[in-house]
């Protein structure tokens, strides 16, 4: 199946916000240790492929939303932290880097969830 421009686009930022929001709640949980997240970790959580991963990393690098602590190795900075609690505190807003309702939150386990004009969610 192949993706439109637009969904393609859509998918290309709700890994972005993904990836930043991983880095996000790295960045929070460890107030004194690493902040740093491993790449082989990010490649773990996210079901896309290498080439997609690295250049979304590019992308959140290129605008200063994350930085390389090693080669292997991303942490967010101030500018992130901005980006990502914006999009929490408003999400029905669109954020510099994202628009709004790019990636939806589910606060406990979700069985179905089907997108669209009827949504429906389904929870256990």
């Amino acid at each position: 199946m192949t993706l439109s421009d637009g969904d393609r686009l859509k998918a290309k930022q709700k890994l972005r916000l993904g990836i930043l929001r991983l880095l996000y709640k790295r960045h929070i949980d460890n107030i004194s240790g690493s902040r740093a997240v491993h790449y082989n970790d990010i490649k773990q959580i996210f079901d896309n492929t290498d080439e997609e991963i690295r250049q979304e990393l590019k992308y959140l690098s290129d605008e200063s939303l994350i930085e390389s602590v090693t080669h292997i190795q991303m942490s967010i900075t101030h500018l992130g932290v901005k980006e990502v609690e914006h999009a929490i505190e408003f999400p029905d807003e669109r954020t510099k880097y994202f628009p709004q309702g790019v990636v939806q939150y589910y606060y406990g386990p979700v069985a179905v969830v089907q997108n669209g004009k009827n949504t429906v969610v389904t929870k256990h």
